[in-house]
């Protein structure tokens, strides 16, 4: 295996623009989740549910992804460079285009039912900014797979040809 190929500790990961955003990711879902889990009037079945299940799975989505490339995973040739990536990516383009949309719609849902807290609106704010972390993440993934599918669909080509 070459370098990088195999398992081991990828400290980089966290000092990478995708890894920045992914550490945002998991900072402001655990200020989220908190902000709106501590007030009282908040549950899992108030109006407040929504946005504290998603909160709750964005930080842990976060965490696992960040763990996985940390020790080395996303690394591994199982079956093969281009299925390995073009898999991950789409994967992870799908993951951040829903996030975003859930963040999107429950941050809306959240903004209508500040009451006044302040807990909320903090919130309520943090969820539109990890809408715009996942906009970008969909933005830096659709980028990866379209890169990815235009040289497998090149590659191809040139093989049908001969």
């Amino acid at each position: 295996m070459g370098e990088g190929d195999g398992y081991g500790c990828k400290i980089y990961f966290l000092i990478s623009l995708e890894g920045i955003l992914f550490l945002l990711q998991l900072v402001l879902g655990v200020i989220a989740f908190a902000l709106v889990l501590s007030h009282e009037d908040s549950s899992l079945f108030s109006h407040y549910g929504f946005f504290i299940v998603v909160s709750a799975l964005c930080w842990i989505g976060a965490l696992l992804i960040i763990f996985f490339h940390v020790i080395g995973c996303c690394k591994v040739k199982i079956l093969g460079i281009w299925q390995r990536e073009y898999s991950l990516w789409i994967f992870l383009l799908s993951y951040s285009l829903s996030y975003f949309f859930f963040f999107l719609f429950s941050s809306a849902l959240l903004s209508q039912w500040t009451q006044g807290s302040a807990q909320f609106i903090i919130a309520a704010i943090c969820g539109f900014i990890l809408a715009i972390v996942f906009f970008i993440l969909c933005f830096i993934y659709y980028r990866r797979v379209r890169k990815i599918r235009l040289t497998e669909v090149a590659w191809e080509g040139d093989k049908t040809r001969t």
